[in-house]
């Protein structure tokens, strides 16, 4: 039994096939960590629209917060981290 497992998804629904098969291999009180990685963002321009980077990143981060803390809830976690 292992206490914490990292769990990297890419928000396709192969990926989440995993949390089933992981869910037997962690302690009673142990703790299975979802990762979602975000790309860098590049500024980008055009005529008289600018979207910096930082901005996208931003959005980025928080349709994968959505997104994770959604799968948390469906497997019946915590998902207030």
């Amino acid at each position: 039994m292992y206490h914490k497992i990292l769990a990297p998804l890419d928000g396709s629904k192969e990926a989440e096939k995993v949390l089933n098969l992981i869910k037997d291999e962690v302690a009673p009180d142990g703790t299975i960590v979802l990762l979602q990685v975000i790309p860098s963002a590049k500024t980008l321009k055009s005529d008289s629209h600018i979207i910096l980077g930082s901005q996208q990143e931003a959005a980025d981060r928080y349709e994968a917060m959505g997104y994770l803390k959604a799968i948390a809830r469906q497997q019946g976690g915590d998902s207030n981290r």
